[in-house]
């Protein structure tokens, strides 16, 4: 029994009403150079996009030609911007990366890049890894671990394990299938745990090549997988399309893969070679406030792209899942009516009163509410106006970076209880994630006091 191949799968992407459309992301400084394959990198105080960066003539199997480097880019509001002392990777293809759990307890970053050994005929690919508390704490020159003849390795971080899923060639994996392996710990990572790894042999069918790209926990045992699907051989016409499937590591099931996006989804742009036109290279997911999920990704092995996207129905997905992590739902009771309590937080102006810590003033310019605080200039945008006491608004802070903040009122007989949904992003530590609970706390203290006090008319 053998799995759809990569024609089926597209042909039944293509037959979908509700295709999106892409558009070409750049990244400045790179010159010449070509700019593709992308990671998104999210820390508490900025995001970054890792980026493969090399020159047109660079060519793999050529060692004198080959140049590739990983640069970073950070996200401001006026799109991603190269960061000078920022760590280069040399030598470098295809970034990814995962937050592990590190020394103590805390989040660490492990980073992964490909090299080739080129004293092998033909080169050798090798993925090499290096781990810091943060970007900017990389040490390209001191990998921890390397994985020799094998790319596409992935990572993820569940309680208390590590999900590891590579791509093997040869002997039952063919020209390409997706393995997964369980360990306690990144650290324990070895060549020898990927090569014996689980192999999904039936996954695609044999002329179908399949890799992964980003790693999500679910929930329950699932592993969400944003990855490929692949025609073609080196040298003749290589077709390449961004798909997404689950993965239950424990049961060793996996689910056959959906197409996601094509490469006409994206408007033109070269490709490094012409036999590689139709390559879309998928690298992360970004969650956005209304569900659906930008992906970044690389185009014909020279361009960048991102789209939005609404995953496939009837498959389980990070919306559905622990994508977001961990949450804290954090309440307080107001004795005055849902509607009142409603129509003062819903409105933005008042949110130096009760809200001090998160901005000092507030106004309306041109249509957007703009707030000044300790962090910057902040903008905001709150759901609109509703019957269900739904609160929820979006902080865009100074960096670009969106906060999604989930909050609704709910009526308890006559007063109120406001609730408000704490998630922890990633790399945020216990401690800082302890900090911000304290910080809404005291929010909705201030916002209980003010209501409660007697001196706010509310309509």
């Amino acid at each position: 029994m053998t799995g759809p191949t990569y024609q089926q799968l597209v042909a039944a992407y293509r037959r979908r009403a509700d295709r999106p459309r892409g558009e070409l992301d750049r990244v400045p400084g790179t010159g010449d150079r070509l700019a593709y394959n992308p990671c998104l990198i999210a820390e508490p105080d900025r995001t970054w996009l890792a980026v493969r960066v090399e020159s047109p003539r660079s060519y793999w199997r050529d060692r004198a030609s080959w140049n590739p480097q990983v640069r970073f880019f950070e996200r401001t509001p006026d799109g991603w911007h190269p960061v000078p002392d920022a760590p280069v990777f040399t030598a470098a293809e295809d970034p990814f990366a995962a937050w592990m759990t590190g020394p103590g307890g805390r989040p660490w970053l492990v980073l992964g890049v490909v090299t080739l050994d080129h004293g092998h005929t033909p080169p050798l690919p090798v993925t090499r890894f290096h781990a810091a508390p943060a970007v900017r704490d990389l040490d390209p020159a001191k990998p921890f671990l390397e994985v020799p003849g094998m790319k596409d390795v992935r990572l993820l971080q569940r309680d208390g394990d590590v999900v590891v899923c590579g791509r093997p060639q040869g002997g039952i994996a063919g020209i390409g299938r997706v393995s997964v392996a369980v360990t306690d710990s990144y650290t324990s990572i070895t060549p020898e745990l990927i090569a014996s790894a689980h192999v999904f042999v039936d996954q695609v069918a044999p002329d179908t090549k399949v890799g992964t790209n980003e790693l999500y926990d679910l929930g329950g045992g699932t592993v969400g997988v944003l990855g490929h699907i692949a025609i073609g051989e080196e040298g003749s016409t290589q077709r390449y399309a961004a798909a997404w499937w689950t993965i239950d590591p424990d049961r060793r099931t996996t689910t056959a893969p959906v197409v996601v996006a094509v490469r006409d989804d994206f408007p033109p742009a070269p490709a490094k070679y012409p036999v590689i036109s139709d390559v879309v290279f998928p690298g992360s997911l970004e969650a956005l406030p209304d569900g659906r999920f930008r992906m970044y990704c690389g185009l014909g092995d020279a361009a960048l792209g991102s789209v939005t996207l609404t995953l496939p129905a009837g498959l389980p997905h990070p919306a559905e899942g622990s994508w977001h992590g961990e949450s804290r739902h954090l309440s307080t009771l107001v004795d005055r009516s849902p509607r009142e309590v409603y129509e003062y937080a819903a409105n933005p102006a008042n949110l130096p009163a009760w809200a001090p810590d998160l901005c000092t003033s507030v106004e309306l310019v041109d249509g957007r509410w703009v707030a000044e605080s300790g962090m910057g200039r902040l903008l905001l945008d709150f759901a609109p106006r509703n019957p269900f006491g739904v609160l929820d608004h979006d902080v865009t802070l100074a960096s670009g970076e969106i906060v999604h903040n989930p909050m609704r009122v709910i009526a308890d007989g006559d007063r109120s209880e406001v609730v408000f949904t704490l998630r922890r992003r990633p790399g945020v530590a216990d401690a800082e994630f302890d900090r911000d609970a304290e910080a809404v706390l005291a929010d909705l203290a201030a916002l209980k006091r003010v209501l409660e006090g007697g001196k706010v008319p509310v309509a």
